[in-house]
């Protein structure tokens, strides 16, 4: 059966990293990214972004005006993206025995996408709100302010700990501040590893893409 992998967090929160961390552990998160941020990879499959962008979309929103929870999920029902969603699935277990994917708009559209998952787990990814907005904005995104940007956040995670209270599927929580510290570091990257299935050599190699400020 195939397993799959799903990072869930908010923009700016980390998830990059664990996407990257994952990957050199093994699991397949993709064949074609989206381009960088500010030079660095965003690890996010092309075909999830642009299928979860349409998801908002017809939902009335995007990634930072987030629609209500209701109008996402009532999206079940809807045979087009029900449709895409399926195939997507079907098509990377059909490939791959070991996938996954890091796209942040997933903590707003994950559950469109449970029904067809084999056998899930997901990594919970948190950063601190004040943080993830500071974040943003240097990245010269002015769509909201500070405070905006904070309340964002906690809506996303908000919305990530009411979907995982509904599902017994296999969790693990990471903290990017965690993942940042020298003396943590290893510990934190050998959780995942553990979580994922990966062996010491792949959590090593895994070690080698954290860049500590």
């Amino acid at each position: 059966m195939s397993q799959q992998i799903v990072v869930l967090g908010m923009h700016a929160s980390g998830t990059s990293l664990t996407a990257h961390l994952i990957k050199e552990m093994g699991v397949h998160i993709g064949d074609t990214f989206m381009g960088p941020m500010k030079g660095k990879p965003t690890w996010e499959d092309k075909q999830i972004v642009l299928l979860n962008a349409a998801i908002l979309n017809r939902a009335g929103g995007n990634w930072e005006n987030v629609p209500e929870h209701d109008r996402i999920v009532g999206l079940q029902f809807d045979d087009e993206i029900s449709g895409k969603i399926k195939g997507l699935v079907d098509n990377r277990e059909a490939q791959h025995a070991l996938w996954g994917w890091k796209d942040p708009r997933s903590a707003l559209t994950i559950e469109l996408y449970m029904p067809y998952l084999s056998n899930p787990k997901y990594v919970y990814v948190k950063r601190d709100p004040a943080a993830v907005a500071q974040s943003i904005l240097a990245r010269g995104l002015s769509g909201h302010d500070f405070e905006g940007w904070v309340r964002i956040a906690y809506e996303y995670n908000r919305r990530i700990d009411l979907f995982l209270q509904s599902t017994d599927a296999p969790r693990l929580q990471l903290f990017y501040e965690d993942l940042m510290k020298r003396g943590q570091s290893l510990a934190e990257v050998c959780r995942l590893a553990w979580f994922v299935g990966a062996d010491g050599d792949q959590a090593e190699r895994a070690m080698g893409v954290i860049r500590f400020k």
